[in-house]
């Protein structure tokens, strides 16, 4: 009977022990369940924050393909512009030449002009002495 007493002490001591133990493990789950939550939770708004950052460099990607067809546009219409102010300008100069020209010409229709009008009153006078000598005669 002391035999069964001690073994009883002993089991009881053990059942103790292992509730102890028991109770111990038990906190000790809970505590992980708690950090495995907080990091599946961390996990999630991580997962949302990436998605997020990926919608904004999808954007941000079209953004620089409109910029960048926007700048190409512009370029082409610069050449463009550019090469129309050449054909311009090399008009101005063909209208520039061209109106020297003229006004080198009408210059010399004026001297001929001049030179001829002058030509003409020194006949007219040569004629009005012919006739003042023929009248005298």
């Amino acid at each position: 009977r002391n035999l069964y007493s001690k073994q009883l002490l002993e089991l009881h001591s053990e059942i103790n022990e292992m509730r102890r133990k028991f109770r111990i493990m038990n906190h000790q789950i809970t505590q992980l369940k708690d950090e495995i939550q907080q990091k599946e939770k961390a996990l999630v708004e991580e997962h949302i924050q990436q998605q997020k950052l990926q919608r904004e460099k999808k954007e941000y990607q079209q953004k620089i393909k409109r910029h960048k067809t926007m700048i190409d546009t512009n370029d082409k219409k610069i050449t463009q512009l550019s090469q129309e102010i050449n054909k311009l300008n090399q008009i101005i100069n063909e209208a520039d030449a061209e109106k020297s020209k003229q006004k080198r010409d009408y210059e010399n229709v004026m001297n001929e002009r001049d030179i001829l009008g002058a030509q003409l009153i020194k006949r007219n006078d040569e004629l009005a002495q012919l006739y003042e000598k023929i009248r005298i005669q």
